[in-house]
């Protein structure tokens, strides 16, 4: 079989809506195939080792087999950061209209079929497009191979970008509010060399009060939810420790201008 060539191309169709989007799949001497991806803005394309493309539109994943020549998986994220091989894609969970705004982080494994990528499946079909991929974070919800935002009773929202530190593994930070309790900003590492179902993470508490001028913040708000890192500079990755650097945001409540964590 000749190279496979894949380009991404809109097809008009008025200005009411944007102009729907399709991957064209051509081999020399055949005739080309054609994908719909939907609608939206392209905000990325990602090549795995010659086999996948990764199109993220907005909130709206496609995975495309190029050697297939079709789209294999396509599915709801937010926050979508794809590994620099290509093989990853981390993300939290799109949460519906009617569900809490809690986070889970997943991630998806473009070298895997699939139903690998899932961790529900009713009467041998798939759950809806946003509970896809496999949980990696809080680690309740990886424990229990659960998309249910709620599953560990506490409050989740993601408080930085996710940040790729090498091709295997990535780190944020994670605003947690237990019920009753205070709340706390814990800077998160993930490695998935052992593979996503083995994913290993590890955790720091951000130290509040030596980030955040508590005297400045209303008191009916966590000081915990000022600590919003805007950059995470990777310091230092070797095979056992990762060290970063967390940029913080410059509001007035904030004392230091950044934090360096090692994991």
């Amino acid at each position: 079989m000749g190279t496979t060539f894949v380009s991404l191309e809109a097809r008009p169709q008025g200005r009411a809506s944007p102009d729907p989007l399709v991957a064209r799949f051509e081999v020399s001497g055949q005739a080309p195939v054609e994908v719909p991806l939907g609608q939206g803005v392209v905000r990325s394309v990602k090549t795995w080792n010659g086999q996948r493309v990764v199109v993220l539109l907005d909130r709206d994943v496609s995975v495309l087999d190029v050697n297939r020549r079709e789209q294999s998986d396509r599915f709801f994220a937010d926050d979508v950061q794809v590994s620099p091989d290509g093989r990853y894609i981390a993300y939290r969970r799109v949460v519906p209209a009617f569900e809490n705004d809690n986070a889970v982080y997943l991630v998806y494994d473009v070298s895997q079929p699939p139903r690998a990528n899932r961790m529900a499946v009713q009467n041998g079909f798939f759950v809806g497009r946003q509970d896809v991929g496999v949980a990696v974070y809080p680690r309740s919800n990886q424990a229990a191979r659960t998309y249910d935002p709620t599953f560990d009773g506490h409050t989740h929202h993601l408080s930085s970008q996710i940040t790729w530190l090498d091709s295997s593994r990535f780190a944020f930070v994670d605003f947690e509010w237990p019920a009753g309790r205070e709340a706390t900003c814990y800077a998160v590492a993930v490695s998935l060399s052992q593979g996503v179902s083995n994913a290993v993470s590890k955790s720091t508490a951000l130290d509040t009060a030596a980030i955040v001028d508590g005297a400045k913040v209303d008191s009916d708000l966590p000081p915990a939810g000022q600590i919003k890192a805007k950059e995470i500079q990777v310091l230092r990755v070797t095979p056992t420790s990762e060290a970063i650097r967390l940029v913080f945001e410059g509001y007035d409540t904030v004392k230091v201008p950044s934090v360096d964590i090692v994991f």
